[in-house]
């Protein structure tokens, strides 16, 4: 797998990497489109890497520091920075991480964590704060959120309520509440909106006897679509 570009629908195919490894997916960066982030591994080896490529010249920059495993790409809003998952503190342990892919030499260490199920999944809209998913199991998650100014972190969701699943947290965009999927209370994955002032999961496809796969929030907020 390489990366590509059409620039409209039937459009000439152009191929924009010819690397001797695969290339795990990438994006151009939001708002701007001045670059696109990749990601790749040497050998099979899963030690993610993220990589710059400048649409204008062709040249590929490393982001990241060769070594470690970093994954979950999310970007702000704005398009300015990235947050990240990555093991460089001690090989280990998943940490959270926020990069300017313009200036990687500044990137920042935002929290340091235990464990490895640590990732995030979205950046408010007014990109002062993270939602971070802590992977248990397969069957249980719990949600977090962090203060990108400071780092602090805090619980959002009850460890007591035992293994419930959450996933693909989005926040809204007055960044009052979250929409993600949960089997907390039923036999299936439920989509729902998450409360932040009263921390109350609302179920919204209570008549769906299905796991909701995937969705998407709209720009504005005012829609949903959904995978079941």
């Amino acid at each position: 797998p390489q990366l590509h570009s059409v620039k409209n629908p039937g459009g000439a195919r152009r191929q924009l990497t010819f690397l001797p490894e695969p290339v795990r997916g990438g994006g151009w960066q939001p708002k701007s489109a001045k670059a696109i982030i990749f990601s790749q591994d040497s050998g099979g080896g899963e030690n993610f890497q993220f990589l710059r490529f400048d649409p204008s010249s062709g040249r590929i920059t490393l982001l990241t520091d060769g070594k470690s495993r970093n994954t979950d790409l999310r970007w702000s809003h704005d398009g300015s920075r990235f947050a990240f998952a990555s093991t460089r503190r001690n090989g280990t342990d998943t940490d959270l991480w926020i990069m300017d892919p313009d200036h990687p030499d500044q990137q920042k260490l935002l929290t340091e964590r235990k464990g490895g199920g640590w990732s995030v999944t979205d950046w408010s809209h007014d990109g002062r704060t993270l939602v971070v998913s802590e992977s248990i199991s397969a069957n249980e998650s719990h949600l977090w959120l962090v203060d990108v100014a400071s780092g602090k972190i805090e619980p959002l969701t009850d460890r007591s309520a035992g293994a419930v699943s959450r996933n693909g947290a989005q926040f809204s965009p007055d960044g009052k509440s979250l929409f993600f999927t949960s089997d907390e209370g039923s036999d299936f994955l439920r989509l729902g909106r998450f409360d932040l002032a009263t921390r109350q999961f609302t179920p919204l496809t209570t008549d769906i006897p299905w796991n909701v796969e995937e969705f998407a929030l709209s720009p504005d907020g005012n829609s949903i679509a959904l995978v079941i």
